[in-house]
């Protein structure tokens, strides 16, 4: 091994020794480096140890000090061979840097002779270009000059030829040169201070005006039915003169188009001025007949102008700006009218607007509503719309948005010309008649909204009086067939209303669903005379309508609440049936008017046209919490009068139970409350939903007959042991009876088994245990018989202990002590 050590310290390979469990192990945690001498962490004593392990190895030491030695020479060597390359290195470098400084010199002075070159050609480039610039502003001013002369010469010759045009009165030529001289002249519009450009600009403004008067006076004298029949070049004349009238400003289109309407209006006034202290909404009629039969007549006339004029429709919108005018004036002052003649006018009325509408093919989803928020339908259009249906999308939104705004433009103005001529048209192209005129009725719907909540209040009336309450249909005793058929068929209709209105056949009143079906008709019969403020009282109309019928609903409740709790004779199961059937359908029917009281005012909301009147529609909650406190009556109501029924409490007081002598079965008063339950459950179960049938069963039970029978006991006068002891078997029984009380009565066909809650049963066993409790108490031994009433009564008072002591037999004044003590 010493031998394979000496010969790696010769080539540079020698490594250290690994670690052993010795005084060295600390060094040999990491791999050593290839040449162990120039290792920073070299140990002589670690390395002299790896190459002589033992004594016996020493015996190489001579040879290895030998090969150390050749090892030093060869280090000394090399170190002598790297002084001398670094020495003749740095006489090379010195030269290369010398050689590298020359070639710098020479690349500045060619760099230095390039810019000098440069700067000779770019003052050559500038004194070529500086003639070019020259030549090239000659060239433009030339070029501006030779334009502007032509341009002049045009002028001239336009103007010129303008002015024979004018005079032989040849409009179509002369509306384009109008055009051709205006659009001349904005080239000089800065030379104006030239005197020949001064006196052309004269001269066209003059054969303008020359131009106006003379269309003015063709309109004027021309623009006649008979005078157009007589001459047909007449119509071609206008037409070409309308051109002209396009050509010049907007102003003599205005001043045209409104001339013609005020000679239009003139007409329209003088054919009924001499009726107008005595118009009636009974003869409104006429003035829409002359409107129609102008514009027809008129045809031919109205062809002459252009059709984005839209002159007849602007026309007509001023007619019925002012027919609206004469319609305000009749109903303000000719006092209250008849409502069929106010409901007849408006349907006219509305009828006209639909036909202009069709006439000047203005789509419905384009305007669907007026300038006042007047009809969206006429009387026969839209009159199968759904009041349900959803709310507008943002199309709808953004077109309604607009066509506010353009209706508020074509609103300013009550009489003549609905706008100024240069925005008529476009206010005019996109906005419906309807609502013109019927938007004035608006303010004088008062009679009709009467009339409707007279109506209605009379068909609530009739409704009550003819509802079965749930039992067989009377009988009729007419003898007219007609009578007994009529009598069927309204019978018939009551039945297919009630399914119209959502209602469940048998299981509500026919006559809501009835009634919510009228009100529906009569809200669509008003939406389609006006979406204004008749449409909002309406509403308040319909509120109060239903709230009556609640009214009604809740009378019929306490008349049957009263039958149930005083006419205990009756025995009829019919009769009591019928009652019972009666309260359970008045809690199915204020359930369902609960639910459909809210949509109705959301139909009413999205039928009204101003969002203004949207926000005055209240909240329907409080009439919804009429009908659900209706329910909380009936149920009530229901569970007094099968409670009192029963008898359990009075019968339970009557009792002398003292003079009972022997313990049987059940008395008689637990078996009358079995059959009284019998009769009164299954028919609550079969009508009112589950959860109400619960609520009944937990308010009869563990309000009502539990309670009834503790305060009962405590009105009895002495109890006998045999006494007590039947008084716990009867409550015993009548606990089994409440608890079985949810699946009594016997399965109807296709019924599943029924299976009592486990927290009702809890529920009456908790109230039950009281009863039985204190009759416990009564039959215990009289020592110890506070602290026996104090555990199984342990909410029981001071007058209450009092009361069982005299139960069970002691006087006055021994009771008084016992409880004391």
């Amino acid at each position: 091994s010493s031998d394979r050590a000496a010969r790696e310290m010769e080539d540079g390979s020698a490594t250290t020794p690994e670690a052993s469990p010795g005084p060295t192990a600390a060094s040999a945690s990491t791999p050593p480096p290839r040449d162990a001498f120039s290792s920073p962490e070299f140990s002589a004593v670690d390395f002299i140890n790896r190459l002589f392990p033992d004594e016996a190895s020493l015996a190489q030491v001579d040879p290895l000090i030998e090969r150390l030695r050749l090892r030093v020479r060869k280090v000394d060597d090399e170190i002598l061979a790297a002084v001398r390359s670094q020495s003749t290195g740095g006489a090379r470098a010195k030269a290369d840097l010398d050689q590298a400084k020359q070639a710098i010199v020479e690349l500045s002075g060619r760099i230095q002779d390039i810019k000098s070159k440069a700067a000779q050609s770019e003052h050559m480039v500038q004194e070529i270009c500086r003639d070019i610039k020259k030549l090239d502003f000659a060239k433009k001013h030339l070029t501006s000059t030779i334009t502007a002369l032509r341009r002049l010469s045009m002028l001239v010759t336009a103007v010129e030829q303008l002015e024979t045009l004018s005079i032989r009165r040849q409009y179509r030529d002369s509306a384009n040169l109008i055009e051709a001289v205006d659009e001349l002249l904005t080239h000089f519009a800065s030379y104006g201070d030239i005197p020949k450009i001064a006196d052309l600009q004269k001269r066209n403004t003059a054969v303008k005006q020359t131009l106006r008067g003379m269309v003015f006076e063709d309109f004027h004298s021309t623009w006649m039915p008979t005078t157009m029949e007589q001459d047909p070049a007449a119509a071609a004349r206008l037409a070409d003169a309308c051109l002209v009238v396009d050509a010049l400003d907007a102003s003599v289109r205005e001043e045209l188009v409104g001339n013609l309407t005020n000679k239009e209006l003139m007409n329209y006034n003088s054919c009924f001025d001499e009726l107008i202290n005595k118009l009636t909404l009974e003869n409104i009629e006429r003035r829409y007949a002359w409107i129609k039969r102008n514009l027809k007549s008129k045809e031919a006339m109205w062809r002459v102008f252009p059709a984005r004029w839209m002159v007849p429709q602007l026309l007509c919108m001023s007619m019925g700006k002012l027919t609206r005018t004469h319609v305000l004036e009749m109903l303000d002052t000719s006092g209250p009218h008849e409502v069929q003649a106010t409901l007849q006018a408006l349907h006219q009325t509305i009828e006209f607007e639909r036909e202009m509408d069709e006439y000047f093919g203005i789509d419905d989803a384009v305007s669907p509503e007026g300038a006042d928020g007047g009809a969206d339908r006429g009387a026969d259009g839209g009159a199968d719309e759904d009041e349900d249906e959803d709310a507008a999308s943002a199309a709808q939104v953004r077109a309604r948005h607009e066509r506010a705004i353009r209706e508020r433009e074509v609103a300013e103005q009550r009489g003549g010309r609905a706008l100024p001529m240069d925005s008529a048209a476009a206010a005019l192209a996109r906005t419906s008649f309807r609502g013109v005129i019927s938007g004035s009725f608006d303010d004088h719907m008062g009679a009709y909204v009467d009339m409707e909540e007279k109506q209605l209040m009379e068909f609530v009336d009739e409704l009550v009086a003819e509802e079965t309450w749930g039992g067989p249909e009377p009988e009729d005793d007419s003898t007219d067939p007609m009578k007994a058929l009529l009598r069927k068929q309204q019978t018939a209709k009551s039945r297919v209303d009630a399914l119209l209105g959502g209602a469940t056949e048998g299981q509500t009143l026919p006559s809501a669903a009835t009634l919510f079906v009228n009100v529906k008709k009569v809200l669509r019969r008003c939406s389609n005379l006006t979406r204004g403020k008749p449409l909002c009282a309406l509403h308040v109309v319909f509120v109060k309508v239903l709230g009556a019928y609640a009214d009604r609903l809740r009378k019929r409740c306490d008349a049957a609440g009263q039958l149930l709790r005083t006419d205990l004779k009756q025995k009829d199961p019919e009769k009591l049936e019928a009652e019972y059937r009666c309260l359970c359908l008045v809690v199915n029917t204020a359930e369902w008017c609960a639910g459909t009281v809210p949509p109705l005012g959301d139909s009413v909301r999205r039928l009204l046209a101003d969002d203004t009147l949207k926000s005055r529609i209240d909240s329907d909650d409080s009439l919804a919490e009429t009908f659900h406190a209706l329910v909380t009556h009936a149920l009530t109501t229901l569970v007094s009068g099968v409670e009192t029924r029963t008898e359990v409490g009075a019968r339970v007081a009557k009792t002398d139970w003292s003079r009972v002598e022997s313990t049987g079965d059940s008395s008689e008063y637990v078996t009358h409350a079995q059959a009284t339950f019998a009769a009164a459950v299954p028919t609550v179960r079969r009508t009112v939903r589950d959860d109400y049938f619960l609520f009944f069963c937990e308010k009869l039970a563990g309000s009502s007959i539990a309670p009834g029978a503790y305060a009962a006991v405590f009105r009895c006068k002495k109890f006998s042991d045999h006494g007590a002891q039947q008084l716990l078997l009867d409550m015993h029984a009548l606990k089994t009876i409440l608890c079985e009380l949810p699946a009594a009565g016997a399965l109807g066909k296709d019924e599943k088994p029924r299976v009592v809650p486990a927290s009702y049963a809890r529920m009456v066993g908790r109230e039950m245990q009281k009863v039985e409790s204190l009759v416990k108490v009564i039959l215990s031994p009289q020592e110890g018989l506070a602290e026996t009433f104090r555990a199984l009564v342990p909410t029981g008072s001071g007058a209450e202990f009092k009361k069982v002591c005299e139960l069970k037999g002691m006087a006055k004044k021994e009771a008084e002590a016992t409880a004391v003590r």
